[in-house]
């Protein structure tokens, strides 16, 4: 699933729409997940992304609106016809592909809840596998007003994998893998860095 349904409020405007190198970073984003059999868009303006429905996206709007990305991992693993669905933020376009398919082979053949990328003291809950076992904590906090994914990472019986530093340099430069575009002096700074790779 690609979550798309923020209000880009730091930016300015819609952030998933911008483009990198002729693409959009939505178009980016469904490029690296073009593997999966099933690919869900979780966004509540579903008329910027009705031109998309034509490379197999299923639009999914939240459930519980209003509560920032956990309602969108919420509603896309809630519609996910599969035991296990992969969360990626519609922003994070240096992300290796490689990379995704890794962690979501270890949800899928690991038997654990949760697998997630540690990285710099902290997990990174944006980029990450989710089973639908999560749901329940998911609308538990959700109920009760508490709108971090962080919560659902302890004290809830969950079972978390934490791919680690050593894991992600076999796919590149993790510093990259979670740079993403919140406002437009890092989406400035994404332009310059891949017109300075291209």
């Amino acid at each position: 699933m690609i979550l798309a349904g923020g209000r880009s409020s730091r930016m300015g405007a819609n952030k998933a729409l911008l483009e990198l190198n002729g693409k959009t970073l939505i178009e980016i984003m469904l490029d690296k997940v073009s593997g999966f059999g099933e690919i869900l868009l979780v966004a509540n303006d579903e008329d910027a992304y009705g031109r998309l429905k034509g490379r197999g996206v299923r639009l999914v709007r939240d459930i519980v609106p209003g509560q920032g990305p956990v309602s969108g991992i919420h509603a896309g693993l809630s519609a996910a016809a599969g035991d296990c669905a992969l969360a990626l933020p519609c922003d994070m376009p240096l992300l290796p592909a490689g990379f995704a398919e890794y962690i979501f082979a270890l949800a899928d053949g690991g038997g654990f809840d949760i697998v997630a990328p540690f990285w710099e003291g902290r997990y990174q809950p944006l980029c990450a596998v989710y089973r639908k076992t999560c749901i329940g904590p998911m609308e538990s906090n959700l109920k009760s007003g508490l709108n971090r994914l962080a919560g659902i990472y302890g004290g809830c019986g969950l079972r978390v994998r934490a791919v680690c530093a050593d894991e992600m340099e076999a796919f590149g430069d993790a510093q990259d893998f979670f740079r993403n575009v919140n406002d437009p002096r890092a989406y400035e700074e994404l332009c310059a860095r891949a017109a300075a790779s291209a």
